[in-house]
C-alpha cells in the first residue's frame, strides 16, 4: 500500500510576525489559504467563483482535499452563517420573552427555525448576554 504524500502547509516555517505578514501580503490567495487551512472553505469557494487565479498553492490545497489527504479540522470555529443563524434564533426567543410570552417560546422557535430544542438552547446559551446589551 503506497504511503500518503506529506501534507503541506503554506505558512513559512518558524516565521516571525514580519515574515508572516509579508507572506500574507504576497498575494490575494494567501489569506484565503490561511482560512481554508483552518476549515473556512467558504472563502476559498468565493475566491474561485470570483474568477481569481488558481495559484500553485491553491492547486496543491485542492488536490489534497480531493484525494482526502486534507480534511476540515474537528475543532474549527463555526462558520459565519452558523453564528448568524444562532443569533437569529436567540433574538427571536428574546423578543418573544420581552413581549411577555414565557410558555412555549422554545417550542415556537423550534417550529419557526426547523431545528431541535437543543439547538435553540445552545443558541440562547451562546448569545443571551450579547442580546441583553443590544436589545435590552
Amino acid at each position: 500500500m503506497p504511503s500518503k504524500p506529506p501534507r503541506t502547509d503554506w505558512l513559512p516555517n518558524n516565521a516571525d510576525k514580519e515574515a508572516l505578514l509579508n507572506w500574507i501580503n504576497s498575494g490575494p490567495d494567501k489569506g484565503v489559504l490561511l482560512g481554508a487551512r483552518d476549515g473556512d472553505w467558504e472563502s476559498l469557494a468565493l475566491y474561485l467563483e470570483a474568477g481569481m487565479p488558481v495559484t500553485p498553492d491553491i492547486r496543491k490545497f485542492l488536490s489534497e482535499v480531493l484525494r482526502g489527504d486534507r480534511k476540515r479540522p474537528n475543532n474549527r470555529s463555526p462558520s459565519a452563517s452558523t453564528v448568524s443563524r444562532e443569533y437569529e434564533i436567540a433574538e427571536f426567543v428574546k423578543k418573544q420573552e420581552d413581549a411577555g410570552k414565557r410558555r412555549g417560546v422554545i417550542a415556537k422557535s423550534e417550529e419557526e427555525f426547523h431545528c431541535s430544542r437543543s439547538t435553540v438552547q445552545r443558541a440562547l446559551r451562546k448569545h443571551r448576554n450579547s442580546l441583553l446589551f443590544l436589545i435590552g
